[in-house]
């Protein structure tokens, strides 16, 4: 990085299934050393409960500072699990370094916000009002709730 300011940009990867990871870039914040990204990215995420771990559910952040003339310059990376319950929360992480992509020093923080939003709710929690063949009905198929037409289609 530079001592006075850098062009940096964010990579995301987002482990999505098991086995399977998506990635995303944040636009580049020419000429500073405090970038602000506030940009949203939505990842669709399908973990099956018996595979979610902290260790295999995670997101990596990797910095970079861009580079017209040179190869871009390693800043720094951050690792955090995925949420795995439903809203949003807060993430303040040091970054840290990777000598497989950089051998400068590492310094700095990151402070991320993730949502998750929860799509396919069990039947209990899609509606406690379900009668039990509506709710056997949801768990084997989603959290639609049953009707006669519905079921008989399928």
């Amino acid at each position: 990085a530079d001592v006075v300011a850098s062009d940096p940009y964010c990579v995301v990867h987002v482990a999505t299934a098991p086995k399977l990871s998506s990635t995303w870039v944040t636009r580049t914040m020419m000429n500073t050393l405090n970038p602000e990204w506030n940009e949203v990215h939505e990842f669709k995420i399908n973990w099956p409960r018996i595979d979610f771990t902290r260790e295999s559910a995670h997101v990596t952040l990797e910095f970079w500072d861009y580079d017209k003339m040179t190869k871009d310059e390693f800043l720094g990376e951050a690792t955090f699990p995925l949420l795995d319950n439903h809203g949003d929360t807060f993430v303040e992480l040091e970054l840290l370094p990777n000598r497989h992509k950089g051998s400068n020093p590492v310094l700095g923080k990151v402070h991320v916000r993730c949502y998750f939003r929860q799509e396919f709710l069990g039947p209990a929690e899609a509606d406690p009002g379900l009668t039990d063949y509506e709710a056997s009905f949801c768990k084997f198929f989603g959290s639609r709730p049953a009707d006669e037409q519905l079921a008989r289609t399928v």
